[in-house]
């Protein structure tokens, strides 16, 4: 669906979850982002920055769910009001919060950061049978959503005095 307004103008897209590497196989980059040379994931377009539990903070908040397509075209880049990809997120910029730890309800996120696997093996077999059953989808790359729902970046950029 979102691909569409691309495919129908003749520009190549790809939903991430169907693009394949250079040997043939699918990329997970939902369940797994890949990382670059120096460790850190790709910053979204001027969207926002990540969290402790990755989950990507913007000026609404990270209580959401997004999608994306890879299109080659060349377009204009985005303002971005941030030099790191966590500015948004007080527990990397300032040491304070944290709340996405304590709303995990398998400890797979800590002040470390989020453990994907052990996010993963809990919700998949949760929510596996209803999407598919559904929405005719393999959920392979969803979490819970409880490190994005109760913590101060629910719903805005979050300030010191939210944490307070």
């Amino acid at each position: 669906m979102l691909a569409q307004p691309y495919k129908s103008r003749g520009m190549r897209q790809s939903p991430p979850c169907f693009l394949l590497s250079s040997k043939g196989k699918h990329l997970s980059v939902m369940a797994l982002p890949p990382r670059g040379p120096n460790g850190m994931r790709p910053i979204p377009p001027g969207l926002g920055t990540f969290g402790l539990c990755d989950g990507l903070i913007t000026p609404r908040g990270k209580a959401m769910r997004c999608g994306s397509v890879v299109v080659h075209i060349k377009i204009p880049p985005s303002e971005r009001p941030y030099s790191d990809h966590h500015a948004y997120c007080l527990f990397f910029t300032k040491g304070l919060c944290g709340k996405c730890i304590g709303r995990c309800p398998v400890k797979a996120i800590t002040k470390s950061g989020h453990d994907k696997v052990t996010c993963r093996d809990y919700i998949r077999p949760l929510v596996a049978d209803y999407a598919r059953s559904h929405y005719g989808i393999e959920a392979q790359h969803y979490g819970c959503g409880l490190c994005q729902t109760g913590v101060p970046c629910e719903s805005k950029i979050p300030t010191e005095d939210d944490v307070q």
